[in-house]
């Protein structure tokens, strides 16, 4: 990601850099153009420029709006996508009642033993944006493959276990493809070249309001207020963008009452 030396950062803190950049950077690139370029000067391009940054700024306004939604979309589907999983481990604990002892057993300990991964070894490490490290994902994967064993050894012997496995199969599956789309997302964040427009964009936006020949106070209040704007939309695709990263992640809950849930029933 290209603002990956943020991941460690509270969304606070996130928010100052970000903001404070985009305001510190303008202030900086007015300070300098009003030494080399004189309001008068720039009076004379006024009406031009106003043409020209009413219709780049809409252009902008409606991209920036666009990944916006695109990002906060992602967190919706990220914490979907995390409440179905552990729905679904939740189903399959119950679901193996109908099953004898000992897959009964298995299965339920297999899975115990995955909400517990990913509660304890999962999560921590998502939340700190390790990508690099792919090890702490094979335990989960372990978990579901002692789970896919258990049911792979039983036979069924009634028309009620037939039924319940066959739930129970289905189930599985379900699980299996919710657990490949929480990794999917968590380490396939909105693409770079997506970044780079919206960082461009706001230059050229920002850049076209500093042409402006208005006196110097008013200029450094409605330039810096924009870039400040831009700079708010910019921290919330980012903090969007990582759902599972930093001080802002989804909800774990769901795995945290699916494990309250079992351990009451045991």
């Amino acid at each position: 990601m290209l603002f990956g030396f943020l991941d460690g950062l509270p969304t606070w803190a996130a928010g100052v850099v970000i903001c404070g950049a985009t305001v510190l950077l303008t202030t900086i690139a007015q300070s300098v153009l009003h030494r080399r370029w004189t309001v008068d000067a720039r009076k004379p391009l006024n009406e031009v420029t106003g043409f020209v940054i009413a219709v780049v700024g809409v252009v902008y306004a409606v991209l920036l709006a666009s990944i916006a939604i695109l990002a906060i979309e992602r967190y919706d589907k990220a914490q979907d996508i995390v409440d179905t999983e552990a729905g679904l481990v939740g189903d399959i604990y119950h679901n193996a009642a109908g099953v004898p002892p000992p897959t009964r057993t298995e299965l339920r300990q297999a899975l115990a033993d995955y909400a517990r991964t990913v509660v304890e070894v999962e999560w921590p490490v998502m939340v700190r944006g390790v990508t690099a490290e792919r090890g702490w994902r094979e335990q989960g994967w372990r978990d579901l493959d002692s789970l896919f064993d258990a049911v792979a050894r039983f036979g069924p012997q009634t028309e009620g276990e037939q039924v319940f496995m066959a739930e129970i199969l289905d189930e599985m599956s379900a699980l299996n493809d919710a657990r490949r789309s929480r990794m999917f997302l968590f380490e396939n964040p909105i693409d770079a070249i997506i970044w780079w427009v919206v960082i461009l964009g706001g230059i050229s936006t920002v850049g076209l309001a500093l042409l402006f020949g208005v006196p110097s106070a008013g200029h450094f209040v409605v330039s810096n207020t924009l870039a400040f704007s831009v700079g708010l939309v910019i921290l919330l695709i980012f903090v969007m963008d990582r759902p599972f990263t930093g001080s802002s992640p989804v909800n774990v809950q769901p795995f945290v009452y699916v494990q309250e849930r079992m351990a009451a029933d045991q």
